[in-house]
C-alpha cells in the first residue's frame, strides 16, 4: 500500500486525486526503481519467486489504477473488482476522516471502476453487499474464477467468521439527499440497482474515464483557492514589510537622537 501510495505520487496524484495514466506509462525507465521495490515486496511477503505457493493474492484498491505496473513486475492471472454502491462510497467518504465531497467521490468511483475493468477485462465482479447477503453463492463464484474446488461448509465457516457486519457503517438507501451531485446519478445509473452496466457510456467515454481525463473541476477550483492564498500572503508580506521599515526608520531615528545629545 506504502509502495503505491508513492508510485502514485511520483505520477503526479494520490488515490483521491488520481493522475492521468495514458496507455504504455507502466513501461516508463523512471519506474525501474518502484518495479526493484515491488519485487522485493514480494519476495519478502510471499517468499523467493521460485518457492512462492502456487496460488498468492494480495488486496488494494489502488491496484485498480496500478494494475499495468503490478504486471510488469510478476504475473497476474485475474483480478476480483469488490464493487459498493456508490451512494454508500459517497456518504463513506464524506465522513470526516476523508472529507471528500460528493462531486469527487462520485468521480472516483468512476474513475476506479471503469480503470479495474480495462485494465483486466476478465475480471470477476462482485458487489460489496453479495458477500453479506449470500455469502454460499459469492464464495463459490469466487473459487470458480480462481479454479479453486468448490468451497465447502468449513471454508464457508472460516470466511464468515472474519465478516464483521458491525464495520458496514453506510447504507444507500439513507444516504442524505445533499449528497447528489450530477457525477452521483451518472455512477448511479452505472451501478444500475447492482447490475453493473460499464456499457452505458460508449467506449471512448469509458476509456477518459479509465485514465482519468474526466473528473470534476476540483483541480481548478483547488488551483484558484491557491492563487487566492499567494496573492493574500504576498499582500500580508507587503505590509508587514512596510510596517517593518517604518519602525526600522523610528528606530534609527531614535538611536541617532541619542547619538547626538
Amino acid at each position: 500500500m506504502h509502495l503505491d501510495e508513492e508510485l502514485l505520487a511520483h505520477l503526479g496524484g494520490a488515490w483521491d486525486q488520481p493522475p492521468v495514466l495514458d496507455p504504455d506509462w507502466e513501461h516508463d525507465g523512471a519506474l525501474d526503481a518502484f518495479r526493484a521495490r515491488a519485487a522485493e515486496i514480494l519476495d519478502d511477503t510471499f517468499g523467493p519467486a521460485l518457492g512462492r505457493p502456487p496460488v498468492i493474492a494480495w488486496k488494494d484498491p489502488r491496484l485498480s489504477l496500478l494494475l499495468p505496473f503490478w504486471r510488469t513486475v510478476t504475473p497476474i492471472a485475474t483480478t476480483v473488482v469488490v464493487v459498493r454502491d456508490p451512494g454508500e462510497v459517497v456518504a463513506s467518504l464524506g465522513v470526516r476522516r476523508y472529507a471528500v465531497d460528493a462531486a469527487q467521490a462520485a468521480s472516483l468511483w468512476l474513475r476506479y471502476v471503469f480503470a479495474a475493468a480495462a485494465n483486466d477485462p476478465g475480471h470477476l465482479l462482485v458487489r460489496h453487499t453479495d458477500i453479506f447477503e449470500d455469502l454460499p453463492g459469492t464464495i463459490a463464484r469466487l473459487a470458480v474464477h480462481l479454479g479453486l474446488p468448490r468451497p465447502d461448509a468449513g471454508v464457508e465457516s472460516a470466511v464468515r467468521a472474519h465478516l464483521d457486519p458491525g464495520l458496514r457503517h453506510h447504507d444507500a438507501a439513507a444516504a442524505s439527499p445533499e449528497l447528489d451531485s450530477p457525477l452521483l446519478d451518472l455512477a448511479r445509473a452505472i451501478w444500475n440497482g447492482g447490475a453493473v452496466d460499464l456499457a452505458l457510456v460508449p467506449p471512448p467515454v469509458a476509456d477518459l474515464f479509465s485514465r482519468g481525463w474526466l473528473r470534476p473541476p476540483l483541480d481548478g477550483e483547488l488551483l484558484a483557492r491557491a492563487r487566492a492564498d499567494v496573492v493574500a500572503a504576498r499582500e500580508t508580506i507587503r505590509v508587514t514589510n512596510r510596517r517593518v521599515a517604518t519602525l526600522e526608520a523610528k528606530i534609527a531615528k531614535l538611536e541617532g537622537s541619542g547619538d547626538a545629545s
